[in-house]
């Protein structure tokens, strides 16, 4: 799951910790960096705390039966409803 935002940066969701309910992420500088990577093109890690919104993503989210995906469903979710994401700061993220 990723989200891609007007200058082009990818983000890339990488997992989620249901615990700290925090969405560990890697941010490329666009998808052909994410894609083909040089040496110097190294990811950004970042953590994002979406704990205001997890939970209630997680009630509303009907399970497919893997675990490990719907996390990653639900963080990616909440992480779409916190800004910037949500173009609340005026940056614009869009599902790719």
């Amino acid at each position: 799951m990723a989200i891609q935002n007007t200058q082009g940066n990818y983000l890339r969701i990488d997992k989620v910790d249901p615990n700290s309910k925090i969405v560990h992420c890697s941010l490329f500088k666009d998808q052909s960096t994410r894609e083909a990577p040089s040496e110097f093109d190294k990811a950004v890690e970042m953590g994002y705390d979406v704990s205001s919104k997890f939970d209630q993503e997680a009630t509303s989210y009907t399970s497919t039966g893997n675990l490990l995906g719907d996390l990653k469903t639900v963080g990616y979710l909440a992480l779409k409803n916190e800004p910037p994401f949500n173009g609340a700061s005026g940056e614009t993220w869009t599902d790719c």
